[in-house]
C-alpha cells in the first residue's frame, strides 16, 4: 500500500491484531473519525443523488412484481403463481417491509399519515437505496485495501456519480442487492486470502450464500470462484512466492462452511417452504429440470433445500430456452417469432462502451495500466485477479448463454468491480506529475459533465458516442432506455398537447408520441411497429424515452 494508505492501514493493524488501545491512547478514536468522516460525506451525496432519482421516477415495469414476492415472503408464502414471479428472490422482502408497517399501522389506526408514506412507491425504494449506502462505503474499503485511501475516496466518488448504478440504486428491484453481495463476498474472500482465521471463513461461506437469495446470476460466484483457486494453486505449485496460498484444509473449512450456510440461509430466505421434497415431486417446465428427475438416484432423494428455489430456477431456465423477449443491439432485433432468437454475445460489451461515462472507461484502463506497471504476480493475484476473474466470468455467462438480454443492469457486479479497479488510477495521485493529474481531473470533470446533462434521467444515459439522444433506440432499448420510467412525464405532455396520440397501434396523421421499444423493435413481437417499418424520423423527445413525430398526410 502506498503512502495514502497509511492512515487506513494504521486502523487495520489495529483491529486486526485485536489488541484493546490503552486508556492513555487517543489516536484509534481519532483515526476513526478522521477515516470514515469523508466516506460518509460521500455516501450521503449519493445517498441524496439516489433520492431525487427515486423521487422523479415513475414505476418500472417490474417493481410491483418484485414488492409482491416480497410481501408474500413476510406473510411466509413462496408460491411462484405465475410467470411474473418467476425470478424474484427472497431479498425483495426488504422492500416489501414498508408496505407491510403501513398496514399494521393503518390496521390499528395509529399514525395513518406515516402509513400512508410508507404505503407508497417511494418507500418501497428506499431498502435499495439504502443497500447503495452501504455498498458505497465498502468499495471505498475495497479500493482502499487495495491502493490507499484517496484512491479508495475517489473510486467511492465514482461509484456514486455512475449513472446505471444510480439508475438502478433507486428502484425496488434486486439487481442492486446482487452487486452489494457480490463486492461483499469478494472482499470476505479477500480478507481470508490474506488471514485465514475461522472468522474470515465463515464471512466468506456466509456471504456467498447470501448473494443467493438475491438474484439466480449469483450462482455464476462458483465457477469464477473455482478459476480463481485453480489460478492460485497453479502459482502456489509452480510460483517463487508462497506467501498466498490455500491449502486442502483450507479449502475443505470453505466448502463445510459454505454447505452450511448455503442450506441454512436458503431455507431461512424461503422461509422453509417444502424443504426435503424430493426432485419426482415438482413439476418442472425446462428440459434440464425435466432431464434431472429421470435420474434414478437423484428423483428419490429428498433435497434440503426449499421448493421455492429449485422452482425459480426451473423458471429461468425454461423462460431462457424460450427467448422470452425481443432484444435489441445496434440496429439488429432478434426475438421468438424472428429470423433468429440467439443472444448477442457482444451485447453487454457494447452497453458498457454505450453507456458507461468515457470518463469513467478512461480511469478503469488507467488503473488496470496502473496495476499492470506496479503489481507483483502474487499481490495480483489476490487483489486484482480476484476481482477480474469474477467480472469476466459473470460477462462470458451473461454474454454467450442469455437470451433475455435486455439492460446493462444484469451486469451491475461489474460495472461495481470496475469502480474498484478503477481506483488505480488514483494510487499514485499525491506524488504524480502535474500532467497525471490534469488527465485524472479531466477524466473526472468529463464524468460529472456528462451525468449531470442526463440527471435525473438516469436510466436512459448515453456517452457521447451517442451523438443524437433521439437516436438511442437504434443502438439499445428495453430497460436500457424505456422501462417506463418516465410514465409521468409523458402523462404530464399528454395533458399538455391533447391532440397528440401515444403509441396508435394504426397509421394516423398528425403529431404522435411512441415509446422507444415500439421503435427499436422490442414490441410488437414481429418488430414491424408501423413507425419503425416506415423509418420515420422523430422531430423531439419527452423523458428521452418517448419519440415525437408529426406524420403528414401523403404517410
Amino acid at each position: 500500500m502506498n503512502s495514502s494508505g497509511t492512515l487506513g492501514a494504521e486502523l487495520t493493524t489495529v483491529m486486526e491484531a485485536g489488541a484493546e488501545p490503552r486508556a492513555d491512547r487517543a489516536v484509534p478514536a481519532i483515526i476513526v473519525r478522521r477515516r470514515w468522516a469523508i466516506p460518509l460525506a460521500i455516501a450521503f451525496l449519493g445517498f441524496v443523488l439516489n433520492t431525487i432519482v427515486a423521487v422523479k421516477m415513475s414505476a418500472t415495469y417490474d417493481e410491483a412484481s418484485h414488492v409482491q414476492y416480497g410481501a408474500a415472503i413476510l406473510k411466509g408464502s413462496t408460491e411462484r403463481s405465475s410467470f411474473t414471479f418467476d425470478s424474484k428472490m427472497p431479498i425483495s422482502a426488504l422492500n416489501a417491509l414498508p408496505r407491510a408497517i403501513s398496514e399494521v399501522l393503518r390496521a390499528r389506526g395509529v399514525a395513518v399519515g406515516f402509513a400512508d408514506k410508507l404505503g407508497g412507491l417511494l418507500a418501497t425504494r428506499f431498502p435499495t437505496i439504502f443497500g447503495a449506502f452501504g455498498l458505497s462505503l465498502l468499495v471505498y474499503l475495497y479500493a482502499e485495501s487495495l491502493y490507499g485511501r484517496v484512491a479508495g475516496l475517489f473510486a467511492q466518488f465514482l461509484f456514486v456519480i455512475s449513472p446505471n448504478i444510480i439508475a438502478h440504486s433507486t428502484l425496488a428491484t434486486t439487481d442492486l442487492y446482487i452487486a452489494l453481495t457480490t463486492i461483499l463476498f469478494l472482499y470476505c474472500f479477500r480478507r481470508f486470502l490474506l488471514r485465514s482465521s475461522f472468522a474470515n471463513a465463515l464471512f466468506t461461506a456466509a456471504t456467498l450464500a447470501l448473494a443467493q437469495l438475491t438474484k439466480f446470476v449469483a450462482a455464476f460466484l462458483y465457477p469464477a470462484v473455482l478459476l480463481f483457486v485453480i489460478s492460485l494453486a497453479l502459482y502456489s505449485k509452480y510460483g517463487h512466492d508462497k506467501r498466498y496460498r490455500l491449502t486442502l484444509r483450507q479449502i475443505g473449512l470453505l466448502l463445510v462452511l459454505h454447505l452450511v450456510c448455503f442450506v441454512a440461509i436458503l431455507n431461512v430466505g424461503f422461509v422453509f417452504d417444502r424443504t426435503f421434497t424430493p426432485l419426482s415431486k415438482y413439476q418442472f417446465r425446462s428440459v434440464t429440470f425435466k432431464s434431472l428427475q429421470q435420474v434414478p438416484f437423484l428423483r428419490a432423494v429428498p433435497l434440503p433445500l426449499p421448493s421455492a428455489y429449485f422452482e425459480g430456477m426451473d423458471w429461468m431456465t425454461y423462460d431462457n430456452g424460450l427467448a422470452p423477449v425481443n432484444m435489441v443491439l445496434l440496429g439488429d432485433v432478434r426475438g421468438p417469432e424472428l429470423a433468429r432468437s440467439d443472444g448477442f454475445p457482444s451485447y453487454y460489451l457494447a452497453a458498457y462502451g454505450l453507456k458507461e461515462p468515457l470518463g469513467m472507461q478512461l480511469l478503469l484502463l488507467l488503473g488496470l495500466w496502473w496495476t499492470a506497471r506496479h503489481r507483483r504476480l502474487a499481490d495480483f493475484l489476490v487483489g486484482e485477479w480476484l476481482l477480474l476473474v469474477t467480472a469476466g466470468v459473470i460477462l462470458l455467462m451473461l454474454s454467450l448463454f442469455s437470451r433475455s438480454q435486455i439492460g446493462i443492469r444484469h451486469i451491475l457486479p461489474v460495472l461495481a468491480i470496475f469502480v474498484i479497479l478503477s481506483g488505480g488510477a488514483f494510487a499514485d495521485v499525491l506524488t504524480s506529475s502535474w500532467r497525471q493529474r490534469v488527465l485524472l481531473a479531466a477524466c473526472l470533470l468529463w464524468t460529472v459533465v456528462s451525468v449531470a446533462s442526463y440527471f435525473p434521467h438516469m436510466i436512459p444515459y448515453f456517452n457521447e458516442l451517442l451523438t443524437d439522444r433521439r437516436a438511442a433506440y437504434r443502438f439499445l432499448a428495453d430497460s436500457n432506455l424505456d422501462w417506463n420510467q418516465d410514465k409521468q412525464e409523458v402523462q404530464d405532455f399528454l395533458r399538455s398537447n391533447p391532440d397528440v396520440v401515444l403509441n396508435p397501434p394504426q397509421p394516423v396523421t398528425g403529431r404522435i408520441l411512441v415509446s422507444a421499444n415500439f421503435m427499436a423493435g422490442v414490441i410488437p413481437r414481429k418488430a414491424d411497429y408501423w413507425v419503425r417499418r416506415n423509418g420515420l424520423k422523430p422531430v423531439a423527445q419527452v423523458g428521452y424515452a418517448h419519440l415525437l413525430f408529426v406524420i403528414p398526410a401523403d404517410k
